[in-house]
């Protein structure tokens, strides 16, 4: 985020500032109801000015960011933002952030114990490891995802565009 900054890539105090901090309010409200621990981590969102990018992430700790291409791109509605974002932080309260860091520091010295004895088939079976991981932690989330939004409450059954 420094970088961002440096670069005079975050917008506040905007109208779409504002409404990005009362939509993470609201969904922060229901994802600590959730994970009554998760009242201790320390919640920012951040706007992105980046028109050309469509992401937003959260992670465990309460960190989050969206950008600005959600909007310049798809013209997405508070329901969609809340969507995505609500999805985003699903994935902060499941621990997915933590245990993809885990599976990344696994995937690695696996990849390094095998690539002494069979370098060729540890190189191909590494993205197959971390797709497989990511696609179940993905389900997990998007099985429950609508329960944060749903809760805050924003309208069900726009998470479609994401």
């Amino acid at each position: 985020m420094r970088e961002l900054e440096r670069k005079k890539q975050i917008e506040t105090g905007t109208p779409r500032a504002r409404k990005v901090n009362d939509i993470a309010d609201r969904l922060v409200a229901q994802a600590v109801r959730l994970r009554p621990e998760a009242a201790k981590w320390k919640w920012e969102v951040t706007l992105v000015d980046d028109p050309k990018i469509v992401n937003a992430f959260a992670m465990a700790g309460g960190k989050m960011a969206i950008y600005s291409g959600m909007w310049d791109k798809l013209k997405a509605t508070d329901d969609e933002i809340a969507q995505v974002m609500g999805r985003e932080i699903g994935h902060a309260i499941a621990g997915h952030i933590r245990e993809r860091m885990s599976v990344a520091m696994g995937v690695g010295l696996a990849t390094s114990v095998a690539a002494i004895a069979l370098s060729a088939l540890a190189a191909q079976l590494e993205p197959v490891y971390r797709a497989a991981k990511q696609g179940a932690s993905a389900a997990v989330v998007d099985r429950g995802q609508p329960i944060i939004p749903a809760r805050a409450p924003f309208l069900p059954g726009k998470e479609a565009m994401w």
